[in-house]
């Protein structure tokens, strides 16, 4: 598999397919643009490269600021983005030319804040921050990730749910207290991630016909067993939902000649992930089976 048959495969299957190609193109123009604007600027202080094009100023010395652009970029591209009602390839053009502009202007978003041209400063740290931000959020709904999810399934489940979302919030609350707003930003995206993966871990790779195969077969470990509160042993909590979550590592390795007896194979989240984004392959099918 080449790697052109792989972004062809991602662009229909997990793009086209779910109509989120307009958010999609938003944030590659909004993550080139900033690249470009970011290497830019500083090529234009690089006594090295003396080719490169300065700042626009007018001739009565006023500095137009590329924030400028951005905003005018995105004026423009998100007026005819309603003219285009949604019509291909017009309503692309513009969700991709409001992406370039908006990274253009977040770039500067340091200047927003402090009314005052900090870009080279300590404050204009804080441009970075808003862009990591604002990409991750992009990045985070692109995938169909939402902040807070519970499993209900049983009362343990539900509890070992409230309990993670609670040390979360606490966690990110602390960050923000102390002004660490990125790290509480990125904070924050660790829960729908990992509860993404621990979904991805419970349903995925699964036998319809077979009732011993109806949960992905995934192998404990110290790591995943803290991440998920053992949340991770599903299948074993289909085959008994009266054990307590904190004997299921114990009631897999009991089961374990049952599951060799069965030809059952383990699955890690890595390869659950591969299979899923890259291979395309659907969910609540036996994987095996479908090559």
């Amino acid at each position: 598999m080449t790697f052109a048959s792989i972004l062809s495969d991602f662009w229909n299957d997990q793009i086209l397919a779910n109509e989120k190609q307009g958010l999609f193109l938003v944030l590659v123009g909004f993550i080139l643009s900033f690249a470009f604007i970011r290497m830019s600027t500083r090529l234009m202080r690089s006594p090295r490269v003396t080719w490169w094009p300065g700042s626009v100023v007018s001739d009565s010395g006023v500095h137009v600021h590329h924030l400028v652009f951005g905003i005018v970029t995105m004026m423009i591209a998100g007026a005819l983005g309603f003219l285009a009602l949604g019509q291909s390839p017009y309503a692309e053009l513009c969700a991709f030319a409001f992406g370039v502009g908006a990274g253009l202007t977040i770039d500067e978003f340091a200047l927003w804040v402090y009314l005052d041209d900090v870009y080279w400063a300590e404050e204009g740290r804080s441009s970075i921050d808003a862009t990591v931000i604002a990409a991750a959020g992009m990045m985070l709904i692109l995938l169909g990730f939402s902040p807070f999810s519970f499993d209900t399934s049983s009362v343990e489940q539900t509890i070992a749910s409230i309990l993670g979302a609670a040390l979360v919030l606490v966690l990110v609350a602390i960050c923000f207290l102390k002004q660490r707003v990125l790290h509480g930003t990125i904070g924050f995206f660790v829960f729908p991630i990992a509860f993404t993966l621990n979904r991805l871990g419970q349903h995925y790779d699964i036998d319809p016909a077979d009732p011993a195969k109806w949960g992905t077969l995934m192998r404990g470990s110290w790591f995943w067993d803290f991440a998920f509160i053992n949340s991770n042993y599903h299948l074993e909590h289909h085959y008994f939902p009266g054990v307590p979550c904190y004997r299921l590592p114990e009631l897999q390795r009991q089961l374990l000649p049952f599951y060799r007896s069965r030809g059952m194979t383990w699955q890690t989240y890595r390869g659950l992930v591969y299979g899923w984004i890259v291979l395309n392959k659907m969910p609540h099918t036996d994987w095996h089976l479908a090559g």
